[in-house]
C-alpha cells in the first residue's frame, strides 16, 4: 500500500514540475517574440537586442530611443562614455550587422571602454583602424600571460592628458 502511495506522489510531484517548466518557457517564448518584433521594428538599431541566455522576465532591452536622459541646458561641458563587455572585440569587428563604430557614433559618445576585448598586442593596429574614424585617442591593455585573454581599451574624441 505504501508503495502505491509514494508513487502517486510521484506522479503528482512530476506533473506540477512539468506545468510550472511549462509556464516558464511559455513566458520566455513570449519575451523572444516580444523582443523580434521590437528588432523588426527598428532594423537600423541592432543593438537594441536583449542577448542573454538566461534572460529574467523583467528585463527590458536597452533602446535608446526611450530610453536616452533628457538633454543638457546649453552651454554645459559634458562627456559622453560608453561601456561595454564585448567578449571578444575582434569577434565583434567582424559581424557584417553590426558595428560599435556606428553605434558609438550614431549615440554621440566621446569615450568607449571595452572590457573583455581579448585581443593580443599584435591586432591593436588592425582593430584601432576598424574603430578610428574619429576617436584619435587610445589606450590598450592585452594581455601578455594568456594571450587572447580578458584585455580593455579606450577609445576617445578627447584627449587625455596624464598628469
Amino acid at each position: 500500500m505504501d508503495n502505491e502511495s509514494s508513487g502517486e506522489e510521484i506522479k503528482e510531484t512530476n506533473s506540477s514540475t512539468r506545468s510550472e517548466a511549462g509556464k516558464s518557457l511559455q513566458k520566455m517564448t513570449a519575451l523572444a517574440l516580444m523582443l523580434m518584433a521590437v528588432t523588426m521594428e527598428k532594423k537600423d538599431e541592432p543593438w537594441t537586442i536583449l542577448a542573454h541566455k538566461k534572460p529574467q522576465e523583467d528585463w527590458k532591452a536597452y533602446n535608446p530611443m526611450t530610453m536616452r536622459p533628457p538633454p543638457l541646458p546649453e552651454g554645459t561641458m559634458s562627456i559622453k562614455i560608453m561601456t561595454w563587455n564585448v567578449n571578444g572585440l575582434r569577434a565583434l569587428l567582424k559581424l557584417e550587422s553590426f558595428s560599435p563604430l556606428q553605434l558609438a557614433q550614431r549615440e554621440n559618445f566621446d569615450v568607449l571602454c571595452f572590457q573583455e576585448a581579448k585581443i593580443q598586442v599584435k591586432d591593436v593596429e588592425e582593430v584601432k583602424k576598424a574603430l578610428s574614424d574619429g576617436y584619435d585617442h587610445s589606450f590598450w591593455s592585452c594581455s601578455v600571460s594568456k594571450l587572447g585573454y580578458s584585455g580593455t581599451a579606450i577609445i576617445s574624441r578627447v584627449r587625455q592628458e596624464c598628469a
